[in-house]
């Protein structure tokens, strides 16, 4: 008897090394992000450049809101021949009869092979669900015939590589920030997911201020996550600059390929909650070109993501910082929801992944929508108090050139704006409204009373110009004290050349 007690002591022993050292390895993993650093490529690529261009002539505006005005120049130059061209009148009527625009033509390049061949990647029958919904076969497979066509017939390759130092300077930027700013092993160890996965930057410089996650799953099951980022920033010789300000939107665009594929599994058990929610907020969302309930929960756990990034990394106050931003943006929940994320965090040796705490994001709107209409009207209070507490609202007191100036001097180098109060430093929302924009030279800069704006300018004679300070969805000019100013649409008219 006293042997196989011993025996079967040893055996539960045994058992109880082998589970300590299985939970061992699963915190380890979870702790260390699958023990990597995901390298990260940085390129601008020929595929997205392709179509960013074709929807450019097409009029699409969130593609012809390029701040990289020489770039832009040289673009429509080259490419003016061919603004009546088969390719773009179909982009037109993708984007009139089918609301093609925005995230879904870059969803579509990172799904072919490089041009002039732009064959499909893995087998198209049905598409891959990873390409966003407003695609169907027939439309795929007629546009990128004909984008082929538009390569071909423009000698589009040509041109990309005529700009070869454009891009080149671009990733390079990109690149150092990236290596020396970023921390990505966040991904593996808040997702515990980043084994087959490849992470991509592709530089748009076209985009203006619009950027896009898009993912790609390749036939052998390999994934890659693809931030398209634009540009708005450069220097005095007008070449793109990146702050260190853009890794938020890197990881904001990266965790779209870790969580839409989550809200997608579980879209019939959000679709009630969801609907409802988005009832209520349905056109500060739609300004925001989310167009529905389920593009608003996308953005829902993305943004929550993004908050636990900055309170991991950067510390509460940069999360707060964050919170307070998108609840300004109608995200109002997104505080309650971050912290429930937080509860994921704190509990990992119950929840391996995000996939098993989804129950509990699916009970969080589930609840949230029971009363939301007074939920979503007592934060609106709670926000409009904490603007009162926070004294006036900032307001423009001069400008020069003067705000509505008809014969303004083309050889100004120089574009100020003078406030009733200190401003934030670092912080200014400049806004392209689909017209002539200034040419901006460098990086713009406060006074050291942190209450004039300047920004260096490149002006063309007989110019009508336009452009706002702040709009409903960038808020960049605030206070000291983080109240925003309200919207100010700016415009002014250069006088011909003697």
């Amino acid at each position: 008897m006293r042997i196989r007690f011993k025996i079967l002591v040893a055996i539960l022993f045994l058992v109880a090394i082998s589970n300590f050292c299985r939970q061992g390895k699963i915190e380890a993993a979870i702790r260390e992000g699958n023990g990597l650093r995901p390298s990260v490529g940085v390129r601008v690529d020929p595929r997205t450049e392709l179509l960013c261009i074709i929807f450019r002539l097409a009029g699409n505006d969130e593609y012809n809101k390029c701040r990289l005005k020489t770039y832009a120049a040289d673009v429509d130059e080259y490419f003016k021949r061919f603004k009546d061209h088969e390719a773009v009148r179909f982009a037109q009527r993708l984007r009139s009869a089918h609301g093609i625009g925005y995230n879904a033509p870059m969803d579509l390049a990172v799904h072919l092979s490089p041009p002039p061949d732009l064959e499909p990647i893995g087998v198209w029958n049905p598409l891959p669900e990873e390409l966003d919904d407003r695609w169907n076969i027939e439309l795929v497979r007629k546009f990128v015939a004909l984008c082929r066509k538009f390569c071909k017939e423009s000698d589009f390759l040509s041109f990309f590589q005529n700009h070869k130092d454009l891009y080149d300077t671009a990733s390079l930027r990109m690149s150092s920030i990236i290596e020396n700013s970023s921390h990505l092993e966040w991904f593996g160890r808040f997702f515990n997911s980043n084994a087959g996965r490849k992470f991509s930057i592709i530089v748009g410089i076209l985009n203006g201020g619009n950027c896009y996650g898009c993912r790609v799953v390749y036939p052998n099951g390999e994934q890659q996550f693809f931030s398209v980022l634009g540009v708005w920033y450069m220097d005095e010789k007008g070449l793109p600059i990146f702050r260190k300000d853009v890794i938020e939107t890197v990881v904001h665009e990266f965790c779209h390929s870790y969580t839409n594929p989550l809200v997608d599994k579980h879209q019939d058990e959000l679709k009630s909650s969801g609907k409802k929610i988005f009832k209520y907020v349905s056109n500060e969302m739609k300004r925001q070109a989310y167009s529905n309930w389920k593009t608003m929960i996308y953005e829902s756990l993305v943004r929550a993501c993004v908050v636990r990034y900055l309170n991991d990394i950067e510390g509460r106050d940069a999360a707060e910082k964050n919170i307070e931003y998108n609840e300004r943006r109608s995200f109002f929940w997104i505080r309650d929801f971050s912290d429930l994320l937080g509860e994921y965090e704190d509990q990992r040796e119950r929840y391996v992944d995000l996939d098993s705490f989804f129950p509990r994001i699916v009970a969080f709107f589930n609840d949230y929508s029971k009363d939301v209409g007074e939920r979503i009207k007592e934060k609106k209070r709670s926000i409009e108090a904490a603007i009162d507490a926070g004294g006036p609202a900032p307001k423009v007191v001069s400008m020069f050139p003067p705000n509505g100036a008809d014969d303004v001097d083309p050889n100004i180098e120089k574009i100020s704006i003078t406030f009733d109060q200190p401003m934030m430093d670092h912080s200014w929302s400049v806004v392209t409204t689909g017209k002539n924009f200034p040419d901006v030279v460098g990086k713009p800069w406060y006074d050291n009373s942190g209450t004039r704006f300047n920004m260096k300018v490149r002006l063309k004679p007989d110019c009508l110009y336009e452009f706002g300070l702040n709009s409903q969805a960038f808020k960049g000019f605030k206070s000291r004290k983080g109240i925003p100013l309200t919207p100010v649409l700016v415009r002014f008219k250069t006088r011909k050349e003697k």
